[in-house]
């Protein structure tokens, strides 16, 4: 008995190579293409961003447990809260440039996000 148990392990260790084989192999998709995205908002905020909270606060605590400092917005930054067609609600902090600065509550702005984030007043 113990000596059909020997000639059975290494099928039994080629079977379970081959379904784990099976499993790691990554699945062959074709390249996505990012398409750009452009969309109309109304503006319902404009409020700077506290370097003490940062621009990304959840972010931040994840850089701090990762061991690396935590970024700051520039001093400049502004974050906006838009209001998309659908009802939807968005924050947005562009980088410097991306946004005009004399943006207002209740402006309609035009947002595409590629190459890079922009906002353009409508």
């Amino acid at each position: 008995m113990l000596s059909l148990d020997m000639r059975a392990a290494p099928s039994l260790a080629l079977g379970i190579l081959l379904v784990l084989g099976g499993c790691a192999a990554q699945p062959r998709t074709a390249p996505v293409a990012v398409m750009p995205q452009a969309y109309t908002a109304q503006i319902l905020s404009v409020r700077p961003v506290s370097a003490a909270g940062g621009a990304a606060p959840a972010l931040n605590q994840v850089m701090q447990s990762l061991g690396t400092p935590a970024m700051s917005p520039p001093a400049s930054a502004r974050e906006i809260i838009l209001q998309l067609p659908d009802g939807s609600v968005r924050s947005l902090v562009p980088p410097p440039g991306a946004a005009p600065a004399n943006l207002t509550p209740g402006m309609r702005v035009m947002v595409s996000d590629a190459p890079a984030l922009r906002i353009t007043v409508r």
